[in-house]
């Protein structure tokens, strides 16, 4: 099982970086969403099913750690969202 697990982590490993790569530009709060999904999702797989692999725990650990700085992408995002609304308001008056 745990064999399995490892590669379902591999392949949203792969995924989760292709999203970020192809979204890095953007402005909305998709991208960020999903990444927190996918690679929360390989962190949980990884950690429950490690098993006798014991690296799986370190690549877990990376995928949650890519999580974590998704959600901190997302907050980030939402204050330069209402920065620059608040600028384009200014400028319209």
């Amino acid at each position: 099982m745990s064999g399995a697990a490892g590669f379902v982590v591999a392949f949203l490993m792969l995924s989760g970086g292709i999203v970020s790569i192809a979204t890095r530009n953007s402005k909305g709060k998709g991208a960020a969403i999903s990444l927190i999904v996918i690679f929360g999702v390989a962190a949980l797989m990884g950690f429950l099913c490690h098993g006798k692999f014991s690296d799986l725990a370190i690549w877990s650990g990376w995928c949650l750690i890519n999580a974590i700085f998704a959600v901190m992408d997302l907050s980030g995002n939402k204050k330069r969202i209402q920065k620059e609304s608040a600028e384009k308001n200014t400028t319209n008056e």
